[in-house]
């Protein structure tokens, strides 16, 4: 799950370039070609499922995404920002700011309760 807390720009600037090489070199396990998918809208897509946006939106997003499928662990991917800072700085967020609004809010994310 992606995970970006603060400016969805960040994600936006960043994400389609990772997606770009990753998307082109995509192989079926059948050898068949891959769906043609324009990373500019992948990343756009990305972004408006996953927990990217202010601290608020990320828990509103992760906590309903806990309670419908009822999953206890997530991986998040949080260097989107694509820099050494900027992914230190969002884990920072996630921990301080994210993290204890959903321990505080659901019995689902460990540590809560």
């Amino acid at each position: 799950m992606l995970c970006q807390v603060g400016d969805a720009d960040v994600v936006r600037r960043a994400l389609p370039a990772w997606l770009k090489d990753g998307l082109g070199a995509h192989v079926t396990v059948d050898g068949r070609p891959g769906p043609a998918r324009d990373p500019g809208e992948y990343t756009e897509r990305l972004c408006a499922i996953h927990p990217v946006g202010d601290a608020g939106h990320c828990v509103r997003t992760l906590e309903t995404s806990l309670r419908r499928t009822g999953v206890s662990h997530v991986l998040m991917l949080v260097e989107a920002s694509g820099t050494p800072e900027g992914t230190y700085a969002n884990i920072a967020r996630i921990g301080t700011e994210v993290l204890p609004a959903l321990r505080a809010s659901s019995p689902a994310v460990p540590g809560s309760g």
